[in-house]
C-alpha cells in the first residue's frame, strides 16, 4: 500500500506522454504532408506546359525557315 501513490504518478505520466505522443506525430504529420504538398506543387509550376512547347516548336520552325 505504501507504492500506492507512486505507481498512481508512473501510470499518469505514461498516460500523459502518450497524449503527447499523439499531438507530436499529429503536428509532425501536418508538417511532412506540407513539404509534400508544396514540393509537389513547386514541380507542377516549373515543369513546361504543353503550349509552351508548341510555341517553342513554332518558334523554332520558322526561325529556321529560309
Amino acid at each position: 500500500m505504501k507504492n500506492a501513490p507512486y505507481l498512481y504518478g508512473q501510470l499518469n505520466f505514461f498516460r500523459t506522454m502518450a497524449i503527447s505522443n499523439f499531438w507530436f506525430y499529429f503536428i509532425m504529420v501536418v508538417v511532412i504532408l506540407h513539404f509534400v504538398i508544396g514540393f509537389g506543387y513547386l514541380i507542377y509550376k516549373l515543369s513546361p506546359r504543353k503550349s509552351d512547347k508548341k510555341k517553342n516548336e513554332s518558334e523554332e520552325a520558322d526561325n529556321n525557315a529560309p
